[in-house]
């Protein structure tokens, strides 16, 4: 599906413009002048190689977009997979078109919430975005307007209304994006590879994670026959299946365990692996929160709760360090 068959309307290509329209000018940067923008790390950085090899055949369709920093450097508004790519280009060839590509200088993004707009509203490369990251792009958009109309700007217009127009989509759309984004990450993991189309994923938001921990475990054991999918008709069934059962251990408890639980029988070995599962798990919740912080407006961050989940990680990483030193 092409660029423009995905964003029409009054969606991203016309948010590009406005994007391009705005202060800027044109220049050669050092590729090693531009640093990744963390609010972008919700987005795949993928296929690269595939990326790279076009950009070496074709040349650089689309200049990237940097915001200059008081250091002399550059974040990247937009642009972060044709960066990579572009970095790849110049290790393959040599050629110093790649090290230093034309780049937009954006000016006028002084405040931290107008450029993260700016970056989900311009992310245009040309690969289609999964289901998750739609969805995640859409709830940090809600987030980012909902702020900037609390602090008292004036913001026309429903917030979900403007989210859908970045879209290029209809409310009812982004609204199934704003459900699916309270799914379980195995439900949206399936989401994420193609097995649960966005519309039948929808359908389990409401569950609570128990009940989608369940329905998750049915659809990985359902045999679907001809079908490679689960459809909303599937969902509907397993949906009022899980509601009517309970769960012998909860979803959390299933996390903590890991997905390979190991008895209390098991030898110590076992036993060790099962705590190191454990540690691992908290490290990657922990750094969840911390990332869940880090996307909010610099003010608003809880640095208490940041030096503490940190805290806690260097102690857990220590702890698994020692359990391994015993194999």
């Amino acid at each position: 599906m092409g660029l423009k068959d995905r964003f029409n309307g009054t969606g991203i290509l016309s948010s590009l413009e406005e994007l391009n329209s705005g202060a800027f000018s044109v220049k050669k940067i050092d590729i090693d002048m531009i640093t990744p923008n963390p609010a972008n790390e919700i987005y795949s950085l993928d296929n690269i190689d595939e990326l790279a090899a076009n950009i070496i055949e074709n040349g650089l369709l689309h200049n990237l977009v940097v915001k200059p920093l008081p250091d002399g450097t550059y974040r990247l508004i937009s642009g972060h997979r044709r960066r990579l790519a572009l970095m790849k280009a110049y290790e393959i060839t040599g050629k110093e078109d790649f090290k230093q590509p034309e780049c937009k200088i954006r000016d006028d993004l002084t405040d931290a919430v107008d450029e993260e707009i700016a970056l989900h509203k311009a992310s245009i490369d040309d690969r289609e975005l999964t289901g998750p990251e739609k969805a995640a792009r859409a709830k940090r958009l809600m987030e980012l307007y909902k702020f900037k109309r609390d602090r008292g700007e004036l913001v026309e217009g429903k917030i979900r209304n403007l989210v859908a127009k970045d879209m290029g989509m209809s409310e009812s759309q982004v609204q199934r994006l704003i459900n699916m984004d309270r799914l379980i990450p195995e439900l949206k993991q399936l989401a994420n590879s193609g097995d649960l189309p966005v519309s039948t994923a929808e359908k389990f938001s409401g569950l609570t994670n128990d009940q989608q921990y369940k329905a998750y475990q049915t659809i990985k054991q359902k045999d679907l026959g001809d079908r490679k999918k689960i459809t909303r008709s599937d969902a509907e069934k397993i949906k009022k299946t899980v509601k009517k059962k309970g769960d012998k251990i909860s979803y959390q408890q299933q996390q903590n365990a890991g997905e390979n639980h190991i008895p209390d029988t098991a030898n110590e070995e076992g036993s060790v692996i099962n705590e190191i599962q454990k540690k691992i798990h908290f490290l990657l919740k922990a750094a969840e929160n911390i990332s869940e912080q880090a996307e909010k407006p610099y003010k608003n961050w809880a640095k208490s709760l940041l030096g503490k989940q940190l805290e806690e990680i260097i102690n857990n990483a220590q702890d698994i360090i020692e359990l391994l030193k015993k194999y």
